[in-house]
């Protein structure tokens, strides 16, 4: 999380100037030509010569606002002409403060490992056996790391709008495991590969039908250009493919075999 430093300075002296007009005139007048000074990076800076502490303070205040604007507008520019997009696109702009910021993203990654911790409790609770609970726990980590390792191969930053699907996708990944897991070793019918053939028409059914709306919203998203969901669709794109491996060719031998030998020794 960073802004621009020019802009911040130039904010930060206009707020002191205008709380320090009344008890120090001249330090205020002082502060608002620094960031007039400062502001003229970005806009053609106004004439000030012969004004008084009050009017240079309203100048520069209204300067900087009018150099903030410019700023902005160059920023889009930049962006626009950078990734070859048209005139006619539109950017939506929305601002958080780095501090407040960098405590907003400090929460959601505490949450998610909360929620990452009591979903481990609730797997062992309900099967009572360590090798389940340790496959579905194993299979959601590499569902995050799979969906990790895309995003990063396609630049998709953690944010604010990733971290919400990275749980959702945790969800996702122990829903299927739990299903896979429970027919596997709960069921007495048939052999545990039947079982798990089963399970696995069932389980690819719900990925299948999610990836194809999940790619619906990618397609869409991308074209009308609404980031949040597409960084949404995309994590969990990435993680139900991750999913496909770690259920169905990590989850699923192991319990295969832990089924067959619990059967053995009965």
């Amino acid at each position: 999380f960073s802004e621009n430093t020019d802009i911040a300075a130039a904010r930060a002296l206009v707020a002191s100037a205008k709380a320090s007009l009344e008890s120090n005139p001249n330090g205020a007048k002082q502060q608002a030509l620094e960031a007039i000074e400062i502001s003229s990076k970005y806009a053609q800076a106004p004439e000030v010569t012969g004004l008084d502490a009050e009017s240079t303070v309203q100048v520069a205040e209204a300067f900087f606002i009018e150099a903030e604007s410019e700023f902005k507008i160059g920023l889009q520019n930049t962006i626009k002409s950078t990734y070859g997009l048209g005139d006619d696109l539109a950017i939506s702009v929305g601002e958080i403060g780095p501090s407040l910021g960098e405590r907003f993203f400090a929460l959601a990654i505490q949450a998610s490992l909360v929620a990452f911790i009591l979903i481990i409790i609730v797997i062992f609770l309900f099967f009572r056996e360590i090798v389940p609970s340790i496959a579905i726990v194993a299979a959601a980590v590499f569902d995050i790391a799979g969906s990790l390792a895309l995003m990063a191969v396609f630049q998709i930053p953690i944010s604010l709008a990733t971290i919400p699907a990275l749980l959702m996708l945790i969800g996702y990944s122990v829903d299927t495991d739990v299903m896979l897991t429970t027919r596997v070793l709960k069921r007495r019918e048939k052999t545990p590969v039947e079982r798990a053939n089963d399970s696995m028409i069932t389980g690819l059914t719900m990925t299948m039908t999610t990836l194809a709306a999940l790619t619906a919203m990618l397609v869409l998203s991308y074209f009308v250009q609404i980031q949040v969901v597409f960084e949404i669709s995309a994590v969990l794109f990435f993680g139900l493919l991750a999913d496909l491996i770690s259920t169905w060719f990590m989850n699923g031998p192991v319990l295969i075999s832990y089924a067959e030998k619990k059967e053995a020794k009965r």
